[in-house]
């Protein structure tokens, strides 16, 4: 198997230490071994292991990408983090599309309906939609419903067909990448 990486340029890349894990019956734990640079002949070895720490961690998850701007959130953002973004939208009308080739929802394409309060959840390239039970920040304890959506599925995930996935991750502006790619413009209050 041949793995190919593109960092978007030549950058050279040395070998500076290695992460071991061990695994027992119920326990495991990490140590980190530095390089130990030995003559140009001769492969790296490991250095002596050490404890692998918190500081360590982010700064290598930082390394591989995964800091997260400062910003400040809206009130609406319920969770934030380098692989989720969820956030919660009052009840309100909202302007509804439909497939145009269905004959059904000709009538009604692009009107403006009442919907109810909403939480929205962008993870990697899927949407999912899910109803309140009450037009409030939900909280932990929120019993969440299925949305009154035809392509969204019980579990919340929406059924993107053909449209493009957004592209943006987690930031802010995938809440309103997300809502105008399922075919929903920006909420209007009620």
């Amino acid at each position: 198997m041949k793995t190919y990486v593109d960092f978007g340029g030549t950058p050279e890349f040395k070998l500076s230490g290695a992460i071991l894990l061990y695994q027992g019956h119920n326990t495991a734990f990490a140590t980190y071994h530095p390089v130990r640079e030995g003559r140009q002949d001769e492969a790296p070895q490991l250095g002596a292991a050490q404890p692998l720490t918190t500081a360590f961690l982010e700064q290598l998850t930082g390394d591989l990408g995964h800091r997260l701007p400062v910003e400040i959130l809206p009130e609406n953002v319920l969770v934030r983090t380098p692989e989720v973004l969820v956030w919660w939208s009052p009840a309100r009308l909202r302007t509804t599309f439909f497939a145009e080739h269905v004959e059904e929802t000709q009538a009604i394409n692009g009107k403006r309906f009442p919907q109810p309060a909403l939480v929205f959840k962008v993870a990697g390239r899927e949407l999912w939609v899910r109803a309140l039970p009450e037009n409030q920040r939900p909280d932990p304890g929120t019993e969440l419903k299925t949305a009154p959506y035809w392509n969204c599925a019980e579990s919340g995930v929406c059924c993107q067909g053909t449209m493009r996935s957004p592209e943006v991750g987690t930031s802010l502006d995938a809440m309103d990448t997300s809502l105008a790619m399922a075919g929903w413009t920006a909420p209007v209050p009620a």
